[in-house]
């Protein structure tokens, strides 16, 4: 398989935005080549940031999401987080934790849906 030089990579990051989110570029991680076809190995910059996450960061991010009490206070917490973190959203810090079991499912779950409830009520608003 023929090799590319780093000059020679394609360019990620503005093409396929609206794949990734607004906020993310695609890394480019290699290629594999089958059956005539090459196909590119990207990943988004939003797991790698989860990934780079100490873990006191984590367990603070945890603390202060079971610290809301209120749905008005999971989702004053999700517009301050995601303005201090530009590269990631929360929900998909949410689910990160869901899928290292950090979190249960149903905590996990509860603050997802106030979330996704909030997001439908914004996207209702601009429908009308």
């Amino acid at each position: 398989m023929a090799q590319i030089s780093p000059a020679q990579q394609p360019s990620l990051h503005k093409e396929n935005e609206e794949d990734v989110g607004q906020d993310h570029d695609l890394i480019y991680i290699g290629q594999i080549k089958f059956d005539h076809s090459l196909f590119l190995i990207v990943m988004s910059t939003a797991s790698s940031h989860i990934d780079a996450m100490s873990k006191s960061r984590r367990e603070a991010i945890v603390d202060k999401l079971r610290a809301c009490k209120t749905t008005e206070e999971v989702l004053a917490y999700d517009a301050l987080f995601n303005v201090e973190n530009k590269h990631t959203r929360l929900y998909i810090v949410i689910c990160d934790f869901l899928h290292s079991r950090t979190i249960s499912r149903a905590i996990g779950a509860r603050w997802l849906k106030t979330l996704l409830d909030d997001r439908e009520k914004e996207l209702n608003l601009i429908r009308q």
